[in-house]
Order: structure tokens, then sequence, then C-alpha cells
């Protein structure tokens, strides 16, 4: 017992794992895989969110690290993005396609090019000042290998589709002369975007992990970089109120985008549970600075579980289309038969030949029918869930507001205190504002989630345009706590 203690306090100290180093790994390995047009097996967006992790305490002590931090946060939304367009990739035309994938390459080498700079002069910094032997060591090339891997990886992924702009079919018609067809190249430049982006990948992800272990074996230069991250900034406790909301309040912000419902053919195409897994982690971030209650666990929990089970069982079997064809009300005229021919005295020839039919009929539907009510029981689940979970984060919010936006005990000023309380109270009016629109966008979405077979498959935007109000509306609430809640720990 003694030894497993005395081992998890070592892990608890150890300096590369204190600073975040694990984290810069796993990023790599999320960005390291190639892409086809916006199509990415592993999400940059999960990547640029264990980098923005890993950079935490580093940007505390430089601004070269914080200024990448800024830029990476703002790319990280654009990758969220990213990530839900690719479900459209299959439905649009590949013009589109072509049109998302320059947008999200130009985007992403705008943000992450000179980040990355900032990023490795960071580290020039900190091996100066700290004297950091194994900071150079590969440094001037693991940087160039960074340049050179995302400028090509960006460009092959974007070469394949540059040929959806081929003429070829037109000019063929008035010229003469041999005539090349640029689509022809579009499959052997999809083979050289993966086997090229895939060994510079690798190489460039076996560059990066010596790198990280060269660092964590200097044991010596971590620890003098962790002495004056306690010395300046872990005895702020202001800092660490600040930290926590700012990034407890960006998953609840990231989280409310997986709320909304886009149906494509009788599918939605946004996986509710990657919103509430985004806010059980806020939740757990929360719970550092603040008490929270043991049943706002459980109950995001349930919203994660109930909403993972409805998406899986939409897009793993076709009850969602083939219930659209099946008219109820034909099934319980062919019910009714049944059951009419069974206390029937004697049935004729056609009766009976009514009732084979209704009887095939029958076995045929009832089995669509029966899971299909199952995954309603699920989507059922999922919104009440949904609607505890944000009830309750609700009052964490209001808890918040408490908190950190009240008078200090030491204060005797009753025009301050007015002024604490008046600022208070239309916070909550606030928060509570933005209650009342989600209740209005749950009641839509829940409604049309289980009734939508029955009403115009077009009524969908109703639902999503309610939900995309509110999620702006508490975006902006949320924002704004954030900065009055920093103002008071500056």
């Amino acid at each position: 017992m003694v030894n497993s203690k005395r081992k998890k306090v070592t892990t608890e100290l150890s300096p590369h794992k204190r600073l975040g180093l694990g984290y810069f790994i796993a990023a790599a390995i999320f960005l390291a895989n190639p892409c086809l047009n916006i199509v990415d097996i592993l999400p940059d967006f999960l990547g640029y969110m264990f980098l923005l992790k890993g950079l935490e305490k580093w940007a505390d002590l430089c601004p070269n690290v914080r200024d990448a931090v800024q830029g990476i946060g703002k790319l990280r939304w654009f990758m969220l993005v990213k990530m839900l367009a690719m479900a459209l990739v299959p439905l649009v035309d590949a013009t589109y396609v072509l049109v998302f994938t320059f947008a999200f390459i130009i985007i992403e080498l705008i943000y992450a090019i000179p980040a990355a700079g900032r990023i490795f002069d960071g580290l020039e910094y900190f091996g100066t000042r700290f004297d950091g032997k194994g900071v150079f060591r590969g440094l001037k090339d693991l940087r160039a290998l960074t340049n050179i891997f995302f400028f090509i990886k960006s460009a092959l992924c974007l070469f394949p589709e540059l040929c959806e702009l081929s003429s070829y079919e037109y000019s063929g018609i008035v010229t003469g002369g041999v005539q090349i067809n640029p689509a022809t190249y579009k499959n052997p430049l999809i083979l050289l975007n993966i086997l090229v982006c895939t060994v510079l990948g690798l190489t460039w992800l076996i560059n990066c992990i010596k790198y990280i272990k060269a660092l964590s074996e200097d044991t010596g230069f971590l620890a003098r970089i962790l002495e004056d991250y306690d010395r300046e900034i872990t005895r702020d406790m202001g800092l660490t109120v600040r930290r926590t909301l700012r990034s407890a309040f960006s998953l609840i912000i990231a989280g409310s985008v997986f709320f909304a419902s886009l149906w494509v053919d009788g599918v939605n195409i946004i996986p509710t549970f990657v919103g509430a897994a985004l806010i059980v982690l806020a939740i757990t971030k929360l719970s550092r600075i603040t008490p929270i209650a043991k049943s706002l666990k459980v109950w995001a929990v349930l919203f994660t579980v109930f909403s993972a089970a409805s998406f899986g069982m939409m897009i793993t079997t076709e009850v969602v289309r083939s219930v659209a064809t099946v008219d109820l009300g034909y099934l319980t005229d062919n019910l009714t038969l049944i059951i009419k021919s069974n206390l029937a005295d004697e049935l004729t020839l056609a009766m009976r030949n009514d009732l084979v039919d209704a009887v095939r009929t029958f076995d045929k539907y009832i089995g669509v029918y029966a899971v299909f009510f199952t995954y309603l029981a699920f989507e059922l689940l999922k919104y009440v869930s949904m609607a505890v979970t944000v009830g309750k984060l609700v009052g964490v919010t209001r808890k918040l507001v408490k908190m950190h936006l009240g008078a200090d005990p030491d204060v005797t000023d009753n025009r301050l205190i007015s002024i604490y309380a008046d600022n208070q109270k239309s916070t909550n009016r606030s928060i509570a504002a933005g209650f009342v629109l989600f209740m209005i966008a749950f009641v839509l979405a829940a409604v049309h989630g289980i009734i939508r077979t029955a009403i115009p498959a077009e009524l969908y935007i109703v639902p999503l345009i309610a939900m995309g109000i509110w999620g702006i509306y508490m975006a902006n609430t949320l924002n704004s706590l954030y900065d009055q809640i920093e103002y008071r720990y500056m």
C-alpha cells in the first residue's frame, strides 16, 4: 500500500507530465495522418485540442507561445466545422467538396504555420532562459520538417479535387487533336496523396516523438521551468479560475453545436453524443473550482449514452428510411382485419385471401416498427436527459455568478454592494432568458424528432434555426460572464 501511494505521488510530480509533454505526442498522432478532401479519419480538431492542452503552462511563461495558443484557439473552431462538414461529402456535388477542401486548407495554413513558428521560437526562448540542452537537439530539423509536412499535406489533399475543374467533356467537341481528360488522374493523385502523406506523416511523427523524449529526459531543465511556474503562476488562484472557466465554457459552447439536428435523407448527420461528451468534460473541469452535484454528472453521462444509442441505431439500420415507406394506418388496418377474422365464425374465400395478405403484410413490417419504436424510445430518453442536463448546468452557472460576481466580504460601501447586486441580477436574467430560448428550441426539436415521419421533411429547418438562435445567445451570455469574472481576477 505504501509503495502504491509513493508511486502515485511520484507520477503526479513528474515534470514531463506536469508540463503536458504527453499531449504533444497525442496532438502529433491526430495531425500526422493524410486527409482525403475534408475527410479525416483522426480529426484535426482533436489534435489541436490536445495541442492547446499541452501548451497551457508554457504559454503562461512565454509571450510567443501565448500568441500561438490564441491562433490555435481560433483554428480549432474551424476544424470543428470541418469535422461536421465531413458528413456532407457523400451528399453534395464534387464542386462543393472542392470549395470546402480549398477553404479549410487555406484557413489551416493561415493559422497553423505561424502558430508552429511561434511555438518553436518559444522553445528556443525556454532553452535560453532555463539552460535547456535537449531543447536545441533536433529543433531546426523538426521546424523545417513541420513546415514541409503541412504544405505538402495540404497540396496533395487539394490536387485530386482540382480535377473536378476539368472542361474536357465540353472542349473535346469543338477542339481538334488529342485531348487529355484531367479527371482520369484523380484516383492516381488520391493514391499519391495517401502514400506520400503517410510516409511523410510517419516521419514527422517519429521526429516529434524523438524530440519530446529528448525534452522529457532533460529533467533539470523541466524542473527549472516548473520552479519558475510555481513561483509566478501556481499561487495565482485568479488565473486558475479564469483558465478553468474559459476551458469549460468553450467545451459547453462547442458541445451545443452538436445539439442541433440536420436531417439529410432521413438521417441526422450531426452526432449529438459528441456534444454530450463535451458537456461531460466541461462538468469535470467545473468541478475543480465549484461543487458539482453528483446528479448532474449522472444525467450528463446518461445523455451521452442515450444519444450514442439513438445515433447508433439510426446509422446501423435502415429503420429511419424504411419506416417512411410504411403507412402505419395501413399496418393498423391489416391488424384490425386479422383480429376480425379471428372473431368471425366463418370465413369466405375472399376473406381468407384478405387474411393471408394481411398476415404477410403485418409480419413483413412489424419488425421494422419494433426496431423503429426502440429507436424512438432512445430518442425520447436522449431529449429528456438533454433537458435535465442543461437545466442543472443553468443552476451551476447561477452559482458561479453568486460566487464570483458578488461583492467581497470586506466591502462596506452600500453603493458598491448595490452595483454588484444589480450586475448579478442582470446576468441571472440573461441566463434565465437563455434557458427559455433553450426550452423553446428543445420542445421543437423533441417534437420533430418523435413525429418527423408523419410531417413534411422540410420542417426540420424550424428546430434547426431555433437551436441555432439559442446556441448563439448562450455563447454570447457565457462569453460575457467570463469577461466579467476575468475582470474581477485581473
